[in-house]
């Protein structure tokens, strides 16, 4: 017979592990009813499980016997059933959702969509000109996966996700990068700061470089700004964006006349050169092949010598620049393979290049 004492602890016991159960069981529906809210609340009647997912509710459900009637809610038990006599003779789960798009027609619409700014119907109606058969759906599905957002206040318009890479990429005929290079001059003052402001076109790796001052102001750099406009005239060059960093010596002056002269100016992040990185290498390399190996006495003696390189680096200098094959900026050059190799010099024989003898 058991105990007084020990039929109190049972007691106590028994009441414990009841409020245990009850409590449990409270939160079981709590989350129940959150279920069936969230439910209520979806577009679709019907969820669509992947193969992992699947065998996850599964083996969860193995460890009470599949006895999910009641507390499978986000589906029916009947489709839990299905799931186990499926499992059971090894059939694998079918594909979840529509068939995607294969990769070549999903390459050419996110082609379309990031050279052009048209809508869905207008890339369906260029897929069917080229022979492809595509829903308007399955485009906007495309668009989406891709990150390529509808415009806001217009559905049936795409806009491209702001992707820094994929702009320089798509506009490099059209950008430009520019910048302030600092250079150490000695003058009767003693040694001082002189600025030269810089400009390259991406596609043709073609710069403009402005005469050095020792007071970049507003209005000096505004002429600059009209400057090379004038020479993407005279070099073929039809420019629409300038990239600047945040340098406090640019400012409302230089945008506006950028404006004016019909480029528009895009801005990098703060600490960010990467994001202007051709303008960064150019500068790189003035100091690394020309600038840093010279003494400079007064601002002519730093224009005649940026003008020398200026001149090799178009017309002597090999580049390995993707799309340059390797090969010297001027488009008319040839190479050639028969004649004498000589040595060509410029800046007491700093700049050195080698040619044929005709």
């Amino acid at each position: 017979m058991l105990s007084a004492g020990f039929k109190r602890v049972l007691a106590v016991a028994f009441l414990l592990i009841d409020k245990y159960h009850r409590y449990r069981e409270r939160k079981q529906d709590f989350m129940a009813a959150q279920i069936e809210i969230l439910r209520d609340r979806l577009k679709r009647p019907h969820f669509k499980f992947t193969p992992a997912e699947r065998d996850r509710l599964l083996a969860l459900g193995g460890e009470f016997d599949h006895q999910v009637d009641g507390v499978f809610l986000i589906a029916t038990a009947k489709t839990y059933r299905r799931w186990l006599r499926e499992a059971a003779i090894g059939k694998e789960p079918g594909q979840v959702g529509r068939k995607r798009a294969c990769q070549s027609i999903r390459d050419l619409i996110l082609r379309m969509a990031r050279e052009t700014s048209w809508g869905y119907r207008r890339l369906v109606g260029e897929a069917k000109k080229l022979g492809v058969k595509v829903s308007a759906s399955c485009v906007k599905h495309i668009l989406k996966r891709a990150g390529i957002h509808p415009v806001k206040g217009n559905p049936h318009r795409w806009r491209p996700a702001r992707n820094w890479l994929e702009f320089i990429d798509s506009h490099m005929s059209s950008l430009l990068g520019c910048d302030f290079m600092s250079v150490k001059v000695f003058t009767w003052r003693g040694w001082v700061d002189a600025f030269v402001f810089v400009v390259i076109h991406l596609e043709s790796r073609r710069v403009y470089i402005s005469p050095a001052t020792l007071n970049p102001n507003h209005l000096w750099l505004a002429q600059q700004v009209r400057n090379v406009a004038m020479w993407c005239q005279d070099e073929g060059i039809e420019a629409k964006y300038l990239i600047r960093d945040n340098d406090g010596k640019f400012g409302n002056t230089f945008d506006r006349t950028a404006e004016s002269v019909g480029l528009e100016v895009v801005k990098t992040s703060f600490f960010a050169p990467d994001m202007n990185p051709h303008i960064e290498s150019f500068q790189a390399s003035t100091r690394r092949e020309c600038l840093n190996h010279l003494v400079f006495v007064g601002l002519r003696q730093l224009d005649q010598a940026l003008s020398v390189w200026r001149t090799h680096y178009h017309t002597e200098r090999p580049h390995q620049g993707r799309g340059i094959d390797n090969n010297v900026l001027d488009k008319s050059f040839v190479p050639q393979r028969v004649g004498k190799i000589e040595c060509q010099r410029a800046l007491g024989g700093l700049l050195k290049s080698y040619h044929r003898a005709a």
